[in-house]
């Protein structure tokens, strides 16, 4: 009986972490040189937080319309501004707001660390509901060693 309830407890526990947490391994250079091709993060789903300004988050393109290409259209971004927050120049073009005026509720600026890397400057604004999680924690792959396969969905290039 208590073996029963101690593993009905456990499963419990797991499916609760399995809802909140997910890993991804980067593929892809946008996010250079802080991650790289192959590194593994594990990601908390985004629900009771926002993201804040910093933040490395996952996010899916906001352009896409197909449910099924927007799940495979996986990003991992830093989070450049967030409600609230002036719109800075880099993002006018893409954002249609000038410069100064504020984020609306609900939407945030993403950046890639890489000059050509896709993201709200070309994108504009990224929905709160876009945003999937926030990493929490790296994973880089030994770059003598590395391991092949993956955990997790693969974020693509750009």
């Amino acid at each position: 009986m208590l073996l029963s309830v101690l593993s009905a407890i456990a499963a419990g526990v797991l499916l609760t972490v399995r809802r909140a947490l997910f890993l991804v391994t980067v593929q892809g250079h946008s996010m250079e040189p802080q991650y790289f091709p192959g590194d593994r993060v594990l990601a908390v789903r985004t629900g009771r937080r926002s993201p804040r300004t910093g933040d490395v988050v996952i996010v899916r393109r906001p352009a896409c319309t197909s449910a099924d290409a927007r799940r495979e259209r996986l990003f991992l971004k830093n989070v450049a501004a967030g409600p609230g927050d002036p719109v800075a120049d880099l993002f006018t073009p893409a954002t249609g707001m000038s410069a100064g005026e504020t984020i609306p509720e609900g939407n945030f600026l993403v950046l890639g660390r890489h000059v050509a890397s896709e993201d709200s400057k070309q994108w504009g604004f990224v929905p709160a509901a876009d945003i999937q999680g926030r990493v929490i924690r790296p994973r880089k792959l030994d770059r003598a060693n590395p391991r092949p396969g993956h955990d997790g969905p693969e974020i693509p290039d750009q």
